[in-house]
């Protein structure tokens, strides 16, 4: 479950940003049957920053990856 929230999730990008007790309890309700106050202890739904609607991404860096990498990261 720890490798699945730390290469699947935006976890490690949050984490070092929150109080550490926090961010045990995030990723603790990350592994459980509700996941219902993650976004609460996070701070985002207090945030007044809108969540974008559609995903955002540079298409010289995508053709960069593809060419690197065979793929996009």
């Amino acid at each position: 479950m720890d490798d699945l929230i730390a290469n699947n999730t935006l976890y490690n990008f949050y984490a070092p940003f929150i109080p550490p007790e926090r961010a045990t309890q995030i990723k603790e309700s990350m592994k459980s049957n509700y996941g219902g106050n993650i976004h609460t202890r996070i701070g985002l739904s207090a945030s007044n920053i809108s969540q974008p609607q559609y995903f955002r991404f540079c298409s010289q860096c995508l053709q960069e990856d593809e060419e690197k990498y065979g793929e996009f990261y």
